[in-house]
């Protein structure tokens, strides 16, 4: 598992370096393009058959976003740990350092 996991990774860099490239948007911007496009889920389900939480939390930030566009979502990683996790409809004037105090 862990050499497909890489083998996906070393793909979206391409990808993500292509749309820099051709757009002459920053890296970031590009990551995120690339995450919310059929293409990047045609790799994860179709291509490489293999994820990890960081790439179905990608996937589910583009489809809900796609889908809900009045939803908020956002994609969270816990400092010193290495999960991500999406979190909806947030109220936004709470913090998002303090998850006890979300919603």
């Amino acid at each position: 598992m862990h050499k497909e996991i890489e083998a996906l990774r070393d793909s979206i860099k391409v990808h993500v370096a292509d749309i820099e490239k051709k757009y002459g948007i920053s890296n970031m911007k590009a990551i995120i393009q690339f995450s919310v496009s059929d293409e990047f889920k045609d790799m994860l389900f179709e291509q490489y058959k293999v994820a990890n939480c960081g790439e179905i939390a990608d996937v589910m930030t583009g489809e809900l976003s796609k889908n809900y566009p009045k939803m908020t979502v956002e994609s969270i990683m816990i400092r010193g740990s290495n999960h991500i996790f999406n979190v909806l409809n947030r109220n936004q004037s709470t913090s998002i350092f303090e998850p006890k105090k979300w919603n």
